[in-house]
């Protein structure tokens, strides 16, 4: 949550895209007009919240709800991930190869939040927060592999049954470690949709908004 310019304050729910559903293919994105098809458990907790968001009368408690698509910037641990890999010139992706994203630097997320929570036309709304990219899961490896001056020699998809098995593994891992794995049964679950793609035409609209970073940018940047 956060408080207008006006002293009244107002709850703003970040959600995800999870809660709302991926996209029929990339040319297109899911928007505010498509109903809700949330996806695993994560996507179906977000919508929870939204459904008790969107019951308060927004007159009485101004509300805006933000959806996310898919996260990235420093520390992610993630593209982190992807950044190690793709500097050694190796692409893995988990049965991903022909997914396509769109990708929100946590930096141009922050900017978006801060707007909603103070934009007059925000409230009582639901909206996507997206950056200008939508790219597959190659383009992503490549671009890091470019910022550390090489190219992506060996790509491997994995196929369905290993990515289920790393899931399971993962899971098992993190009970007796206490830690949170890179792959779980719910990663799984949430990447099995092909298109992660949604428009952010409407934030665009309503909070003034427009993204900065693009993954180029944060590929040239060294973790912090």
């Amino acid at each position: 949550g956060d408080v207008r310019r006006d002293g009244a304050p107002r709850l703003v729910l970040v959600s995800s895209q999870a809660a709302a559903g991926a996209a029929a293919a990339p040319n297109r994105p899911r928007t505010e007009r498509d109903p809700p098809a949330p996806v695993g458990a994560y996507g179906a907790s977000k919508r929870a919240a939204e459904r008790l968001v969107e019951a308060e009368d927004a007159a009485r408690t101004p509300w805006t709800i933000v959806r996310p698509s898919a996260v990235y910037g420093p520390r992610d641990p993630d593209f982190a991930r992807v950044r190690q890999l793709a500097a050694r010139g190796l692409a893995v992706t988990p049965h991903l190869a022909d997914a396509w994203l769109s990708l929100v630097h946590v930096h141009d997320l922050a900017r978006a939040l801060a707007r909603a929570a103070s934009a007059p036309g925000a409230v009582g709304r639901a909206m996507f927060v997206a950056g200008d990219e939508t790219v597959p899961w190659p383009a992503v490896y490549a671009a890091f592999a470019a910022a550390a001056g090489t190219r992506i020699r060996v790509a491997v998809d994995l196929p369905a049954w290993a990515v289920s098995l790393a899931g399971a593994a993962g899971d098992a891992w993190g009970a007796l470690t206490g830690r949170t794995p890179l792959v779980t049964r719910e990663k799984v679950r949430l990447g099995r949709p092909r298109y992660w793609v949604c428009s952010a035409a409407e934030a665009r609209r309503v909070l003034g908004w427009t993204p900065r970073v693009t993954l180029a940018d944060e590929a040239a940047t060294v973790d912090r």
